[in-house]
């Protein structure tokens, strides 16, 4: 899985220079608060051996206009409307009250569903404090659920269909997708009511 924070700005631009990418401004916004990364994703350590298409937005942690930013960017760089935003978060994969501690951190930003992303910060609240082994935090089984869920799963049974809805919407079928999904499951239940 692709990062989704880095120790610092430092450690972002070495990993995006390792993949060929390309750094962009978001509007008249500092490159130290906020940026577009974007090319194509080298899947190295997947067993998919591929390049995918990326891009993705990225701020340092204590930044606050974050969501702002992802609206320009929805606007200028995707041309989505304002109107079509409605109803969705600029959510931090990781939750920023993660992060306090941690205010040079660069933090990947994502468009997510509000009825997922409120209900999940109760489930963040929850995972383990951030620790640092190399310069980066990969996306965790847990994390892609709110990514992709759409609004946290009640109980086993509609964790089931949440997790069929996502393999609908993936591209590839590969162990490395089934592993994930299989992950995810497991780091799910942990959350859900007996």
């Amino acid at each position: 899985m692709p990062p989704v924070l880095f120790r610092d700005f430092k450690s972002l631009t070495a990993w995006k220079n390792q993949h060929d990418m390309a750094i962009q401004r978001v509007g008249n916004r500092r490159l130290t608060s906020v940026v577009r990364i974007r090319g194509y994703y080298r899947c190295l350590n997947s067993g998919l051996n591929t390049l995918l298409p990326y891009d993705q937005l990225w701020a340092r942690a204590s930044y606050r206009s974050y969501a702002s930013a992802m609206k320009e960017l929805s606007q200028s760089g995707f041309n989505i409307a304002g109107s079509d935003m409605i109803g969705v978060h600029a959510d931090h994969v990781i939750n920023r009250a993660r992060l306090l501690h941690l205010p040079h951190t660069w933090v990947k930003l994502f468009p997510v569903e509000a009825t997922s992303n409120a209900p999940f910060g109760n489930i963040e609240r929850r995972l383990p404090a951030i620790v640092f082994v190399d310069d980066q935090i990969r996306l965790s089984p847990i994390l892609f659920l709110k990514l992709y869920c759409g609004r946290i799963p009640i109980d086993v049974n509609d964790l089931a269909a949440t997790l069929a809805d996502i393999r609908g919407r993936l591209l590839t079928a590969n162990a490395h997708i089934a592993t994930l999904l299989h992950d995810m499951e497991r780091d799910a239940l942990r959350f859900l009511p007996a």
